[in-house]
């Protein structure tokens, strides 16, 4: 896999850039994953790699072509003051990704049991 910067811009309000990349897959087959990409943007770029967050990516189908935008932060803990959870999550190693998701899962069974003030979110 290659990985070309096609435009990079600031969004010094925030503290961020933008950046619009293109993979280069040498062969034919499936999407990489948000992970292999974030680390791919964030070499190329020289960026900080926990700072960089890959928002969005595209493959058309029958191409070697992965278009897409990462947001680069200075650093983890700024990406997720800015960032939402669920894109957190799906930039997370398929390990971390299953636990983070046990984890909100839990969060909300809590939330919607003491919502409903019955053990496990059961309504009576």
């Amino acid at each position: 896999m290659k990985v070309e910067i096609s435009e990079a811009s600031d969004r010094k309000l925030i503290g961020r850039k933008d950046v619009d990349f293109v993979v280069t897959l040498e062969k034919p087959g499936p999407t990489p994953t948000m992970t292999e990409v974030r680390k791919l943007v964030a070499a190329q770029g020289g960026f900080d790699s926990g700072g960089t967050v890959v928002v969005n990516m595209v493959q058309r189908t029958g191409t070697q072509e992965v278009k897409g935008l990462a947001h680069v932060y200075l650093s983890e803990e700024e990406a997720k003051k800015w960032e939402p959870k669920h894109v957190m999550i799906a930039n997370l190693e398929m390990e971390q990704k299953k636990q983070a998701l046990e984890q909100l899962k839990k969060t909300r069974m809590e939330a919607k049991a003491a919502k409903s003030g019955t053990p496990g979110g059961a309504k009576k």
